[in-house]
């Protein structure tokens, strides 16, 4: 979104955003449910104007923080506040801790009515929607989507190939819906980031 609006504003004409995570050397093995789901991964994307007259564009974008989740996914460490080199330190601060029952329990009560804000806003219904393309959470979390009323051939879901890359999920689910040609030229493409905090970002593009 960032880029975009550079873009538009004439500052720059081409942007190259790379994603890229090392998320396994933050693995907690004593919570397997976590640990077994973080992946290395990294994406890059070069983002430019549309060609004139083309209806390809970025459409939309929305974000919401909801900062009672932030003890449910956290690592502790690495920061002032628990420095490496303090006395008080401890190894597990640097490791990543997740409370997955609560933070799934609250994506379900607050994302349904994210989407339904950010959908109307723009005067679409899901069926105009014509691929899905969410973080890669968890097969529990991608599952869910289908509640909110996309069939399971319109969600890209690469999870048990990949896990979870953290910020790079995102966009490794995007290059493998491109290589796989599930998109083509004029669809309607919904991206959908969550992350800690709880944070989460909806966005559309006409590809």
């Amino acid at each position: 979104n960032n880029a975009a609006s550079l873009i538009h504003s004439g500052a720059y004409k081409r942007i190259l955003i790379v994603s890229s995570e090392i998320g396994s050397v933050s693995r907690d093995f004593d919570q397997p449910t976590s640990a077994v789901l973080i992946g290395d991964g990294a994406a890059a994307a070069v983002v430019e104007a549309a060609p004139e007259g083309s209806d390809s564009g970025w459409l939309g974008f929305s974000m919401q923080t909801w900062p009672e989740g932030a003890p449910y996914t956290e690592i502790r460490g690495g920061g002032t506040r628990r420095h490496p080199n303090s006395p008080e330190a401890d190894r597990m601060d640097n490791l990543f801790q997740m409370d997955g029952p609560k933070v799934f329990r609250m994506a379900l009560q607050k994302i349904p009515k994210m989407f339904t804000s950010f959908i109307e806003s723009h005067e679409i219904d899901i069926d105009d929607i014509d691929l899905f393309i969410p973080h890669q959470a968890s097969g529990h979390g991608l599952k869910s989507y289908e509640r909110l009323g996309f069939p399971p051939e319109k969600i890209v879901n690469i999870i048990n190939d990949y896990g979870n890359c953290i910020a790079a999920s995102l966009p490794m689910a995007l290059d493998c819906a491109l290589k796989s040609q599930r998109i083509r030229r004029g669809d309607l493409i919904m991206l959908f980031g969550m992350g800690a905090g709880m944070s989460t970002a909806a966005a559309l593009m006409r590809w």
